[in-house]
C-alpha cells in the first residue's frame, strides 16, 4: 500500500468512526453488557494499581479506560486516544458523569503515540488494533511508551464463523445487493487479527514480551431481533445509510433475512443469544 492509499485509508477511518460517535456513546450500556468479559480480562491482565499512569488507545466510548481510571484512585491517571474527536467527547461527558477528575482526553492516532518514551504503566486497547493500517508500526509504538515492566492489554475478534453477530447483517446485505462485494478479511477491519499465532508474532516483533494470546467467549443477547438491528444501527454506519435510503420493503426485508440467520439463537420467546469470541492479547514491556 502507498502513502498515499494509506492516508486516504485513515482519513476515510476518521470520518467513519466521527459518524458513529453518537451512536456508540449512545448505546454504551448495551456494548459493555457483551464486552464485560473481555473488559474484565484485559484489567486483570494488565495487574492495575493505585497511582498508575494509563494510556488507552482507539477507547471508543472509553468503556473499558474508565473502569482503570476509577481503579488507579485519585493519584493515578487515564489517558483516553481516539482518532476520533467525536468519540472524546462522549468519554469527557461520561467521566464527568462518574465524578472522574483523573482522566484526559487527546486524538491521537494508534502508530503515532503523542507521549514519552516510558511514560506509562499500562496500554489498553479493546478492539481497536485491527483497524491500524500499519499494526506493526502500532505495536511499536506500544511498545515505546511503556515503561519497564509495563504491561500491554488488547482484544480483537476471533473469525467471523465464531462471531454471527457481526456478520449476520453484512451476509444480508450482501444477499440482497446492498453492498457489492463482502469485506476484505484481511484489510483493516474487525477480523483482520483472528488467527492467534499471527498476533503472537506481530507482538513479538515489536519487541514485546510474555505474548499471550486467550480467547474470550461472550454472548450478545438481546430482547428480540428488532432490538438487535436497533442497535446495530446505532453502532453500524453501513447499515444506517442503508436503512436511510431503501423503502419500507426492503427494509422488511433485511429484517426478516438477519431473523433467518440468527433463528439458531433465537428462543420461542423470541429472544435472542448469539455467542461470539474475542481474541485477548496481553504482554509486556
Amino acid at each position: 500500500m502507498s502513502d498515499a492509499d494509506a492516508d486516504d485509508l485513515r482519513a476515510a477511518q476518521r470520518e467513519h468512526w466521527s459518524r458513529a460517535a453518537l451512536g456508540w456513546t449512545r448505546r454504551r450500556p448495551e456494548v459493555q453488557r457483551f464486552a464485560e468479559p473481555v473488559s474484565r480480562w484485559m484489567l486483570h491482565a494488565v495487574q492495575l494499581a493505585p497511582g498508575q499512569r494509563v494510556l488507552e488507545l482507539a477507547a471508543g466510548a472509553g468503556e473499558t479506560g474508565l473502569i482503570a481510571a476509577q481503579r488507579i484512585g485519585p493519584g493515578g491517571t487515564l489517558v483516553a486516544t481516539d482518532m476520533a474527536e467525536e468519540m472524546l467527547e462522549g468519554i469527557r461527558s461520561r467521566a464527568e458523569e462518574l465524578g472522574l477528575d483523573n482522566v484526559e482526553t487527546r486524538r491521537m492516532e494508534l502508530e503515532w503515540i503523542d507521549a514519552p518514551a516510558a511514560s506509562f504503566d499500562a496500554v489498553l486497547c479493546r478492539w481497536g488494533l485491527m483497524f491500524a493500517v500499519d499494526v506493526e508500526a502500532a505495536l511499536r509504538e506500544i511498545r515505546r511508551v511503556l515503561k519497564p515492566g509495563g504491561r500491554l492489554a488488547a482484544a480483537t475478534w476471533s473469525g467471523p464463523e465464531e462471531n454471527q453477530w457481526g456478520t449476520a447483517i453484512q451476509r444480508t446485505l450482501l444477499e440482497q445487493g446492498h453492498v457489492d462485494a463482502p469485506p476484505d478479511l484481511d484489510a483493516p477491519g474487525p477480523f483482520r487479527l483472528r488467527e492467534p499465532s499471527a498476533l503472537v508474532e506481530l507482538a513479538r516483533s515489536a519487541g514485546l514480551a510474555d505474548v499471550e494470546v486467550e480467547p474470550i467467549d461472550i454472548v450478545v443477547a438481546y430482547g428480540s431481533v428488532d432490538e438487535f438491528l436497533g442497535v446495530q444501527r446505532d453502532l453500524s454506519v453501513a447499515l444506517s445509510d442503508v436503512l436511510e435510503r431503501v423503502d419500507e420493503r426492503s427494509r422488511t426485508a433485511l429484517r426478516d433475512g438477519v431473523a433467518e440467520k440468527l433463528a439458531p439463537h433465537t428462543a420461542h420467546d423470541g429472544s435472542v443469544r448469539i455467542p461470539g469470541r474475542a481474541l485477548g492479547l496481553a504482554a509486556g514491556a
